[in-house]
């Protein structure tokens, strides 16, 4: 039998080969290859206890309060350092394409409150590094109670403000080669993106991404913005969630 390397005329070839069939580490079985997930981190904020393996936490000035209990709340309760608090995830993305998706929701206040975005992963978060992210941020205008979303891109930290309704699933992708940005929200059944696509000078430079997750302090009411349903992927993607 000679060792069991040989049976019936068909070599076991250390068992990497059978019928022809090319075992390939199991990554394709008669022509068809399994497909890796292009989910780097995801987050459903179950439960009350934030999960530390997929986040850092950070408390500065300890004005932001970052609360769990099957969604993710952040609360200001006084006019603390923009960024002194702060989620960052363990894991990071620096080649290619990425994108975080996530649901957004507030309470009705005066200030802004919450941000969601991508950032320099080799950049500690505070007010002078603005430049160095791209997020989405809750905020109320103190003139006019007008509640409104910007998306402040990192070049010339130039807020787009949008009219997408609370509540609505947003995504912001981020491509390393073109260093543009898109913001997208689902439309019912596809992602449409909003206004037009900008370019960062200062989001990628040699290192990679993670998603940050920030307390503003700039509130004169006590506003509430809810976070849940969070993905971080090494692709884009035109489903509704990635896989």
């Amino acid at each position: 039998m000679s060792d069991l390397k040989n049976f019936n005329g068909i070599a076991s070839a250390d068992l990497k080969s059978y019928n022809g069939i090319a075992k390939a580490d199991l990554k394709t079985i008669n022509g068809l290859t399994a497909a890796s997930s292009i989910i780097v981190m995801e987050d459903d904020f179950t439960g009350e206890t934030i999960d530390t393996s997929k986040w850092d936490l950070a408390s500065g000035d300890g004005y932001t309060t970052f609360t769990q209990n099957d969604n993710l709340t952040i609360n200001v309760n006084n006019n603390g350092a923009d960024y002194d608090d702060y989620m960052i995830s363990d894991a990071s993305v620096s080649s290619g394409v990425c994108a975080v998706q996530f649901t957004m929701n507030w309470t009705e206040g005066l200030g802004r409150v919450g941000t969601v975005g991508l950032f320099r992963s080799s950049t500690t978060p505070s007010g002078a590094t603005l430049d160095y992210h791209t997020k989405l941020t809750q905020r109320n205008a103190d003139d006019n109670n007008d509640a409104r979303w910007d998306l402040r891109l990192t070049v010339d930290d130039t807020a787009i403000k949008t009219t997408i309704a609370k509540g609505n699933i947003f995504k912001i992708v981020y491509d390393f080669s073109a260093t543009s940005v898109k913001l997208y929200y689902w439309n019912s059944t596809v992602w449409t993106q909003y206004g037009a696509t900008k370019t960062s000078k200062n989001l990628h430079q040699g290192d990679g991404l993670k998603v940050g997750i920030f307390g503003n302090g700039n509130i004169t009411t006590d506003p509430v913005v809810v976070v849940d349903n969070l993905y971080f992927t090494n692709e884009d993607y035109a489903t509704a969630t990635p896989s």
